[in-house]
């Protein structure tokens, strides 16, 4: 619930005070509710300076090659500077054009500007592209194809007219033509890719006092896949395969199996709420700690489960040294898993600025047409001189309105000096205690 409120402050459509609606009701109906977007205009000077220290560096990383084996570099023909240098030129191609690290990074520090924590997770992809082509072929009157010599449709230039169609020998009439696509599936890349998870996106053990993911008995990232991409991925988990994909499907339309549908079982989800996405299958990739061979020794494992359906999708042994994921945090706090962002640490900051701003909208709403004051013998008719657009005085004799007689009512502007100063001095805490201090 938190993590939804600190993204609504941070886009800052409406004041904390009514992050949900325009109009707040008090004091009055459409009363001013406005927000100062403090997080957003902090957050986005930060994420440029983490963007130059890491992203936009060069080289992002630097290579060093171990002195240990230079039978590999004469095998090249290199030296052992010059190969670096060549892998470094090959990353920073690699990693902003083709893993596109880049726009993963802005992600993972924009969630680390609104929630506190972001979680990073390399994985080998393997990316298709579609080619599709129309083609026409010829067919007969009775609407089959044309076939040549060798049995197959033939085939003519898809903008060909229809008066320079071939004729039929048997018939003697033209063919007609019949518009047709054909695809392919090609790879266009393979090779590793980084995604950023928002921390509401991961899963881990209640009051853990550690925001280390390795340290904990287990951690895991939920997402949503098309029922097309288990079918993709139907195999033996060992090889990185999945099982059980056809219950899966089956559940999935027609719900858990009644004679599976026992007590024991459902007590497995109970008081938890799955998250859903039309058409998509929720499924968790879930690293943990679990004895498998009753050794006494927790193994570390990796599985894929799909919660909703009460179905185990496949586990294996991890083939990682340390679990793949990576946790960023912005403001760390000691014994906690998780950690604060903008909109939290910044909370009591924008409620003041945004009550502040409000108050002087409100008041300049209430003010700002002042009373019209006039003297008895100014000539002024409040009865017949109305003010707007196009209103007409006159004509009047020489002299009807006395000046100086007829005035509009000052009101002092102390309140909203003070509530300048104020917002003024909140702004420039905020910005210093995050690092800002330009803008």
């Amino acid at each position: 619930a938190w993590l939804t409120e600190a993204t609504k402050r941070y886009e800052a459509m409406r004041s904390t005070r009514s992050l949900d609606h325009d109009d707040p009701g008090v004091p009055w109906r459409w009363a001013s509710n406005v927000g100062i977007p403090l997080e957003a205009i902090t957050g986005e000077a930060l994420v440029p300076r983490l963007d130059a220290s890491t992203v936009d560096a060069e080289p992002i990383f630097r290579v060093e090659l171990t002195p240990d084996d230079p039978a590999v570099y004469q095998q090249l023909g290199l030296t052992k500077s010059d190969l670096e240098e060549r892998l470094n030129r090959g990353y920073q191609h690699l990693l902003p054009r083709k893993v596109k690290l880049r726009r993963t990074r802005k992600e993972t520090y924009l969630n680390l500007m609104i929630d506190g924590d972001a979680v990073e997770m390399p994985e080998y992809v393997v990316e298709m592209t579609q080619l599709a082509r129309t083609a026409a072929i010829l067919v007969n009157e009775d609407g089959t194809p044309a076939l040549d010599e060798q049995g197959r449709p033939q085939t003519v230039d898809p903008n060909l007219p229809s008066e320079s169609l071939p004729t039929n020998p048997t018939t003697g009439r033209p063919y007609a033509k019949r518009l047709v696509q054909s695809k392919a599936i090609v790879p266009s890349y393979h090779g590793p890719k980084v995604r950023s998870w928002r921390i509401a996106e991961c899963i881990w053990p209640a009051n853990a006092p550690t925001a280390d993911p390795n340290e904990l008995d287990f951690f895991g990232l939920q997402m949503w896949k098309t029922p097309s991409w288990f079918k993709t991925r139907e195999g033996d988990p060992i090889k990185g395969g999945l099982r059980n994909v056809e219950e899966l499907l089956r559940r999935y339309r027609h719900g858990v199996p009644s004679d599976w549908d026992t007590a024991a079982e459902r007590a497995l989800t109970r008081g938890i709420s799955f998250p859903e996405q039309l058409g998509k299958i929720l499924v968790w990739l879930v690293f943990l700690k679990f004895d498998v061979d009753d050794d006494g020794i927790d193994e570390e494992l990796v599985a894929w489960i799909a919660p909703k359906e009460r179905l185990l999708l496949g586990w294996r042994l991890t083939p990682f040294t340390r679990r793949p994921l990576f946790h960023f945090q912005l403001f760390w706090v000691p014994g906690r898993f998780t950690g604060r962002g903008l909109p939290h640490i910044g909370k009591g900051i924008r409620d003041i600025t945004d009550f502040q701003a409000n108050s002087v909208n409100n008041r300049t709403n209430l003010y700002l047409d002042p009373p019209i004051m006039y003297e008895i013998d100014s000539g002024f008719d409040p009865d017949t001189m109305e003010f707007g657009t196009g209103a007409l005085w006159g004509p009047l004799s020489s002299g009807a309105i006395a000046a100086g007689k007829v005035r509009a009512l000052e009101l002092p502007q102390i309140q909203e000096a003070i509530a300048q100063r104020i917002m003024d001095f909140y702004f420039s805490l905020f910005q210093r205690w995050s690092g800002i201090t330009d803008i």
